[in-house]
């Protein structure tokens, strides 16, 4: 099949020419193996498309073949994707639609358009907030980009080979490889304020949260009807670590549980020796305790060397855990796309319908 001139090259002078990929030597303004124009044999950088036959290498500026997994001078794994004109990535997975190579940054409601900080408050007021009705991936990214719908996300989990890697910051994410090979990487994300829930930290390192543009109008059991509901994608690689303690850390502990800070004196009247006396205890208690925790020095080094241990066994726990989606409603946290309060702060990560194929 003939290729068509690459556009924005202009016109060059047919002549003989190796190809510097494929090492064939061809008369033409571009290899009728790998696409090259002859243009950069003149050190002039082509305009890619959508409908590019050859990527460049962003770390060396190599022109490479179209499928090539890794640069051939360089070495560097290619991104196998084109970008929209603002710059936002995507790639065909052989699903029903185009899925973009990156998430969208910070956390959202469902179907509300207004960025929530990450430092998001738990006591926010989820009954008497409205959705703006407004879909935050079309708002911020333009009118060919969308939330993805519950049904979209099941063809992704159902369609796709996933694997647990790690991205390029060294950070937990989700691999999934599409039916024609192709494949993106979805970043653990978390959800707003899961580094401030003490019970629940670990989601920021092992929880997955998107959402799905599907409202849920199912009767849940055990729920309160006046909360509003939507699907969301959630995904928990592991449960249950714990970080490493300092000595230090571990001798307030066992000091606090011993003596909690919240004592009970319930039953005592507010002028009882008995209140008094169990007051004074724990006052005195607490000053043998301060006296300890400051003969035991500094532990911040100790502290430091705990978390690079706990990093490297975050990551092998991470990529040791294997992948299991669930779809099963008769529990709840483990379902992949389960319904979620609109009002929780949650990452989108969108899509384009294949209309678009071309024309982003």
């Amino acid at each position: 099949m003939a290729r068509s001139a690459p556009k924005n090259i202009g016109r060059a002078k047919i002549v003989e020419a190796r190809c510097p990929i494929c090492k064939i030597l061809f008369k033409g303004q571009y290899c009728p193996t790998c696409g090259l124009p002859i243009s950069t044999t003149q050190n002039k950088r082509p305009e890619f498309t959508s409908y590019k036959e050859y990527q460049l290498c962003d770390s060396c500026d190599t022109i490479n073949p179209f499928g090539a997994k890794y640069c051939k001078k360089c070495g560097k794994e290619m991104s196998l994707h084109a970008k929209d004109k603002n710059g936002h990535g995507w790639v065909d997975l052989g699903l029903s639609v185009l899925w973009s190579t990156e998430t969208m940054s910070g956390f959202y409601l469902w179907n509300n358009s207004n960025l929530i900080l990450n430092t998001f408050d738990n006591s926010y007021n989820y009954i008497n907030n409205e959705n703006d009705g407004k879909d935050p991936a079309t708002i911020k990214w333009g009118e060919k980009w969308r939330t993805p719908t519950k049904e979209e996300f099941e063809e992704l989990i159902r369609k796709c080979k996933w694997e647990k890697c790690l991205d390029s910051s060294n950070n937990h994410a989700l691999k999934a490889i599409g039916p024609n090979g192709n494949s993106i990487i979805i970043p653990v994300t978390g959800y707003a304020g899961c580094e401030n829930d003490s019970a629940k930290k670990e989601y920021v390192y092992s929880n997955c949260s998107l959402w799905t543009s599907t409202e849920c109008i199912i009767d849940l059991p055990r729920r309160r009807k006046r909360f509003k509901w939507a699907y969301g994608f959630s995904f928990q690689g592991y449960t249950e670590f714990y970080e490493t303690l300092t000595a230090k850390e571990r001798k307030k502990l066992a000091v606090e549980c011993e003596f909690p800070f919240s004592f009970d004196l319930w039953g005592f009247s507010d002028n009882s020796p008995e209140k008094e006396l169990k007051r004074k205890k724990y006052q005195e208690r607490r000053k043998e305790q301060e006296k300890i925790l400051a003969e035991m020095g500094d532990d911040w080094n100790e502290k430091m060397e705990n978390r690079k241990k706990d990093r490297e066994r975050r990551a092998t726990l991470w990529l040791d855990t294997p992948i299991e989606f669930f779809f099963n409603m008769d529990d709840e946290m483990k379902n992949t796309i389960h319904p979620t309060l609109q009002g929780i702060g949650m990452a989108i990560r969108p899509v384009a319908d294949k209309k678009w194929l071309g024309k982003l």
